[in-house]
């Protein structure tokens, strides 16, 4: 089988993506060479959400995990 995947969805690079319940993303096409069977495959979101863009994602706070030394040596 053959291989081929087209984005359906134009991914903003500069602001967040919003897409809705059911988006269509991504389509999969199989190519049978022998027999030249086409199969598509349509991945779509499954809910909606937001996807974050670099703008976002520079600007996040990071969430920092401290482990105080009382929890450290119950571990060891």
């Amino acid at each position: 089988m053959t291989q081929t995947k087209i984005e359906l969805w134009p991914l903003h690079r500069t602001k967040p993506n919003y897409l809705a319940a059911g988006t269509a993303v991504l389509k999969l096409r199989l190519t049978d060479p022998l027999s030249g069977t086409v199969h598509n495959v349509i991945y779509r979101t499954p809910k909606a959400l937001t996807m974050l863009g670099p703008v976002q994602w520079a600007t996040q706070v990071k969430k920092s995990t401290t482990v105080s030394a009382a929890a450290f040596a119950m571990a060891k």
